[in-house]
């Protein structure tokens, strides 16, 4: 199965004026896609911390030290804010624990819903064009660099411009066709449910919207406006509605639902031509008429046209400006080479301080930024990161923090050694780019700018989508609860509609930062098995972050057990629930409520360690009642008990005295076996 996010030796640091706080120190993790990985520790624990890098929405006074967070192959810790603005929200997306704080107490509910995705529309096109205009005027200015033709490049991107343009405007017409179809089908689902039930709502008017959205359904590409059977059917509800009244018999209007609906399902089914290739193909050949051929026929037949008069010859041009682009700051980065080891002298004098080289430090951030290809598309964090933490320690230097600065010189070092092993990789003669890879990444971008420049989502497309996913995560007359206000639903409720924001743009990874937290208990089963549906209808992939291991038992597939900013534990459900081999694992096992059971619970000694003074082995050592002398001088790694099983303590190693867990671990997994038991005896006598 894919990953779908995968987490790679990260290290993640805060600046504070006590010093710097070690909150992530080197964790690793997969998750793979529809898999819910639950995070499990204490508060303090660094697990929030790591969600909030999965988002880059860390504290202004973050410091990411080291690491990968790898998403569709691609390292999100290398995006700028403007990248992570394209999948916040929209591909990754948080529920917090406190809905109540999450919801604007003065905004009715329906504009919290709709307010996002309107403006992120208005905001995502202006963004879209200026971005796409510029990276245009870019790749002119490296094709003529490039001694490409001037004649040829201004015909080849006037041509580019036109016919991408042309092309993502017929996508977005067929895609808002599609989507007024869906919205068509839904409203017909909740109009049946309102002429079964009687409601007050008023029926005529909603009739006459369903209308207004069925008039937009037709899209050659979705259902063909030349649908003899669909203009029928329309024409007639039209005069049924037109002459509707209050209290009338509705089978007639029932009648024409049911004959619809099968037709537009199936419409909204239908696959779509490979639009980019059509754009250009309609450029060239403004009378065609390509009604009559298949989908299949006709993406052969635009994509070995696009391919013989234009793309070939386009992506060879771009691969020279590429190239030629690469060169150009090749010479910036072997002063950003040079510069950085000047830096790095001036580090080992005993009398270093920043505020002594502030101007330095700031050409150096310039010359950095500077040296970066206006074409390349990958970000490096070191380069983006360098100033503010230039900037955060020249503040420290005005407020006379010199013993935070000397302990801090140590971690400007390590970023500045990154970056100089990272420049002197892009400087080296063995370094190669596949500009043919990068050429097509950067055809792909400009796909996706026009299309964001084109796409338009109305009002009515945004109400009809929030009332369609308030009905999905179980809230009762979605209309009438669309103008109400936060302070007018409770609090289960509440985080339903926190829950509906967050998946309103179809998530691929979902993170719940302790959505049950606030809820008492019969909510949180609600909740749970709410995002447990969720999940599994929309294929997500979830990272359910709690300090309570009750709530994972019912909503992981595996657990991380987070530490002192470390996974000590990680496997599957039952590897932890029944093989727990972590001290701290045990702890919070024994500390878990048991109806079964009336021993009084076992709280974990002592409390987390300072984390600006991390410990020197096991950061639970001096909370463990079975920690040796070893675990006091040595982190330990992360031993393999299984597959899917590893921990991190000193009583795996093959030399450690066998020591079984605690009596209340082997009580209540002895009581969990027998339940499961007596559950298969249960279901093999049916």
């Amino acid at each position: 199965m894919a990953k779908e996010i995968e987490v790679r030796n990260l290290r993640l640091s805060f600046y504070t004026n006590k010093g710097m706080v070690r909150a992530i120190r080197g964790i690793n993790f997969s998750i793979e896609k529809g898999e819910t990985l639950a995070i499990v520790g204490e508060s303090g624990s660094g697990k929030s911390v790591t969600a909030k890098a999965m988002l880059g929405i860390e504290a202004p006074n973050a410091l990411i030290e080291k690491g990968e967070i790898l998403y569709k192959g691609k390292d999100l810790l290398k995006y700028s804010e403007e990248d992570f603005n394209k999948i916040r929200g929209n591909e990754i997306t948080m529920i917090y624990q406190d809905p109540l704080s999450s919801l604007d107490p003065i905004m009715k509910i329906g504009k919290q819903m709709t307010e996002a995705t309107l403006l992120n529309d208005k905001t995502s096109r202006k963004n879209a064009r200026k971005n796409f205009n510029l990276k245009v005027k870019q790749l002119r200015s490296s094709m003529i660099a490039a001694g490409i033709d001037k004649s040829i490049i201004s015909k080849e991107l006037s041509d580019f411009k036109k016919f991408i343009t042309i092309g993502n405007g017929l996508k977005h017409k067929r895609d808002t066709a599609r989507e007024f179809a869906e919205s068509v089908v839904f409203d017909m689902d909740q109009l049946e449910n309102d002429f079964i039930s009687d409601t007050p709502r008023p029926l005529k008017e909603a009739l006459k919207h369903l209308c207004v959205k069925l008039h937009k359904v037709y899209d050659i590409y979705v259902v063909s406006p030349t649908n003899q059977k669909v203009l029928a059917l329309e024409k007639q509800l039209n005069e049924l509605v037109k002459a509707f009244k209050k209290g009338d018999n509705t089978s007639e209007i029932q009648s024409i639902f049911t004959k619809l609906r099968p037709l537009l399902e199936k419409d909204i089914k239908k696959d779509g031509p490979n639009f980019f290739c059509l754009g250009y193909y309609l450029l060239k050949n403004k009378d065609v008429n390509l009604d009559n051929q298949s989908i299949e026929d006709l993406n052969k037949t635009i994509r070995s046209f696009i391919d013989e008069n234009f793309m070939n010859e386009f992506i060879a041009n771009i691969k020279r400006a590429m190239k030629a682009n690469y060169e150009r700051y090749l010479p910036l980065k072997k002063q950003v080479l040079k510069s950085i080891k000047m830096f790095r002298n001036e580090l080992e004098k005993n009398d270093w301080n920043i505020s002594k080289c502030a101007d330095k430090a700031n050409k150096l951030a310039d010359l950095t930024e500077k040296s970066v290809a206006t074409l390349t598309l990958e970000k490096h964090i070191e380069i983006y990161t360098l100033r503010n933490i230039f900037q955060a320690e020249i503040k420290k230097s005005k407020l006379g923090d010199n013993d935070q600065l000397s302990e801090d010189k140590n971690v400007l070092d390590t970023l500045l050694l990154q970056l100089e092993n990272l420049y002197k990789k892009l400087v080296s003669k063995d370094y190669k780019l596949d500009y043919s890879t990068l050429s097509v990444e950067l055809v792909d971008y400009f796909k996706e700018l026009s299309y964001d420049m084109v796409t338009h989502i109305s009002y009515e497309m945004a109400y009809t989508k929030a009332i369609r996913i308030m009905e999905e995560v179980g809230i009762k007359e979605p209309r009438k609860r669309f103008d109400q206000y936060p302070f007018e639903f409770s609090g289960g409720m509440r985080q339903r509609i926190v829950i509906a924001i967050a998946i309103a743009a179809n998530p691929d990874l979902l993170i719940c930062d302790e959505p049950t937290t606030a809820l008492d208990v019969t909510i949180q089963a609600q909740i749970i098995e709410l995002i447990n549906k969720l999940k599994v209808e929309r294929n997500m992939t979830v990272i359910f972050i709690t300090h309570d291991l009750g709530v994972v038992a019912n909503v992981a597939d595996r657990v991380a057990v987070m530490y002192a900013g470390k996974i000590v534990e990680i496997g599957t459900v039952d590897d932890i629930f029944y093989r727990p081999a972590h001290p701290y694992t045990w702890a919070l096992l024994s500390s878990m409520p048991d109806l079964d059971t009336k021993e009084k619970l076992e709280a974990i000694p002592g409390t987390p360690p300072n984390m600006i003074y991390p410990p020197k082995g096991d950061a639970f050592a001096e909370r463990n009642k079975y920690a040796m002398k070893l675990d006091f001088e040595k982190e330990p790694p992360m031993f393999k008990i299984s597959e899917t099983h590893s921990a991190a303590t000193w009583l795996l190693h093959p030399d450690a005295p066998k020591i079984d867990p605690p009596k209340a671990v082997t009580d209540r997994i002895s009581r969990m076996v027998k339940k499961m038991e007596v559950k298969k005896e249960e279901i093999n006598e049916k």
